[in-house]
């Protein structure tokens, strides 16, 4: 299942649900749109493991949110896959992951 999902565009949250449910792989697309919440995002970039960019965070985020999600991050150079890497080792808490999915959709 491959549908738009990113933390502005979240409609199709019952799909995912379902997905996760059912074990069906969810690979979400249009994942970051750094022009649309760089001024959001100044209010979640601080998690407890340090600071990190918001396109981390992002990836942060899907990654946590289900586990049938794998995100195909774009990457054109080598600090970006390590970036996108890094992703994975952000532990983000409850309240980090609420923080960050309300920043994206406030303004």
């Amino acid at each position: 299942m491959q549908n738009r999902y990113n933390l502005a565009d979240r409609s199709s949250e019952d799909v995912l649900d379902h997905c996760t449910a059912e074990q069906i792989a969810f690979t979400p697309w249009a994942r970051w749109r750094p022009a649309t919440w760089r001024a959001r995002a100044a209010r979640w970039m601080r998690p407890p493991s340090g600071t990190a960019p918001p396109p981390r965070l992002a990836l942060a985020r899907l990654l946590r949110r289900s586990p049938v999600m794998p995100p195909i991050p774009g990457t054109s150079k080598a600090a970006h896959v390590e970036e996108n890497t890094a992703a994975a080792r952000i532990r983000l808490s409850e309240t980090e992951f609420d923080a960050i999915s309300a920043a994206a959709t406030t303004a």
